[in-house]
């Protein structure tokens, strides 16, 4: 499993060392403004995934029947379209009155909230039939052909729509060439440990990845907003620093991390068990994160940067610890909608937009000063985190005394028959066999 793991991490992080090494190669062939409609089409569609989808890459992992995952299939599906069918609807709107910047920058939006809502899903059912190795090379592929493409569409002059069109053939043609195995058999009834996923849990779900991409833009919006267009940017230089880890191998780590979560529940194992399995193994990564920040990226800021941008240095240091503990606990908080727990997840993600963004807020308008912003940011955002992991330990504590003394284990077989376990449990509880 832990071959597995690291294979997944390392497979996400080449792909996206890929399309980071092909920056330079687009900023000389397209001006700041037209590459700049594209990161603010790229932005758009990662803000609405939440809503495209419902979040329902989330839930997927942890239902066990075969009919209630073709449901939740077909509402992601007709949710990612229609987010996509607006995005389309305003492109022809925008077209049509004139406004040819903004129909272009709309339908670059539409292309990859397409694409992203249907990688999305189908990941999860990767993650669900327990394939880490095509992940992997979905991961991988999805990464390198992507960035093959851009830089073929860069040399070739081609406008910057074709940008988002090379992300989308990039990511389908890995989708295409690892979709999950399949066996034979029969269509399996739904099973009772299943949790219905109806409009309030998605509701709650959705909102909750909202305020999390509202809070991690808290600290830039806070800075340029209370104390002006150069703390914005020293703080916007060291986020692309300090995001740098979760970048390159969050994703990976997300899904490895799932794919764990995923098994324990299809198979009725303790999750607590692997929520301490994984958080050791989640903290060493933070430490030594942690350090980097703290330590090594400092030293090379005046060389990385050039002259002027000093404060960035205490940006840097002061930022190590809440990102350590962002790479702790952002990996754990989809175990609580897959157990049902999405309601304590929303009161989670509010909490730290109210502590983090009041608190920050206050101390820009009463001391002016970035480094104080800074340092109550980070405060904040740790005492935050620290909660946010009780949280979670408590869900799942409570989850594990309610499931596991109904649900019987059974081995996971590693294949696309995991969705049988439903009617295996079934069956026992039928014929009385445990």
């Amino acid at each position: 499993m832990r071959w597995q793991s690291a294979r997944l991490i390392g497979a996400q992080a080449l792909g996206q060392l890929s399309l980071v090494a092909v920056i330079p190669v687009l900023t000389r062939h397209y001006d700041p403004g037209v590459f700049g409609a594209y990161q603010l089409a790229l932005a758009a569609a990662t803000l609405v995934q939440p809503v495209a989808t419902l979040r329902i890459e989330l839930v997927l992992p942890a239902t066990r029947a075969d009919d209630r995952v073709r449901t939740l299939l077909r509402r992601a599906v007709a949710s990612t379209l229609a987010v996509t069918g607006g995005f389309v609807a305003a492109c022809t709107y925008l077209a049509l009155t004139g406004r040819a910047d903004a129909a272009l920058m709309t339908a670059m939006a539409a292309t990859l909230v397409l694409v992203y809502g249907w990688v999305s899903i189908d990941n999860a059912r990767l993650i669900r039939a327990q394939q880490v190795q095509a992940l992997a090379t979905r991961n991988l592929v999805a990464g390198l052909l992507s960035a093959v493409l851009q830089v073929g569409v860069a040399l070739a002059g081609l406008e910057v729509v074709w940008l988002a069109a090379a992300v989308g053939i990039g990511r389908g043609v890995a989708v295409l060439l690892t979709r999950p195995r399949r066996t034979v058999a029969a269509a399996q009834p739904e099973d009772t440990f299943d949790l219905p996923f109806g409009g309030a849990r998605a509701v709650r779900t959705v909102l909750s990845g909202l305020l999390s991409s509202t809070v991690l833009q808290l600290l830039m919006l806070v800075s340029g907003g209370f104390l002006g267009a150069a703390s914005a940017g020293y703080v916007g230089a060291a986020q692309r620093v300090t995001g740098a880890p979760a970048s390159l191998i969050g994703q990976g780590v997300a899904q490895a991390v799932q794919v764990r979560f995923s098994r324990a529940l299809l198979t009725g194992t303790s999750l607590l068990a692997e929520v301490r399995a994984v958080g050791r193994a989640l903290a060493a990564l933070s430490v030594t994160v942690a350090v980097g920040l703290a330590l090594v990226a400092p030293l090379g800021s005046d060389w990385f940067f050039g002259p002027g941008w000093e404060p960035v240095k205490d940006v840097l240091r002061l930022l190590a610890l809440p990102v350590a503990l962002q790479l702790l606990v952002a990996p754990l908080n989809p175990l609580l909608v897959m157990i049902g727990a999405e309601r304590a997840l929303l009161r989670v993600q509010a909490g730290r937009l109210a502590l983090s963004g009041g608190a920050s807020a206050a101390a820009a308008a009463a001391t002016g000063s970035l480094t104080t912003v800074v340092a109550v940011f980070a405060a904040t955002t740790v005492v935050a985190y620290l909660g946010n992991l009780a949280v979670v330990v408590h869900q799942v504590r409570a989850h594990d005394a309610t499931t596991l003394q109904q649900t019987p284990p059974v081995p996971a077989t590693g294949h696309e028959t995991v969705p049988a376990l439903g009617a295996v449990h079934a069956a026992e509880r039928t014929e009385g066999t445990r």
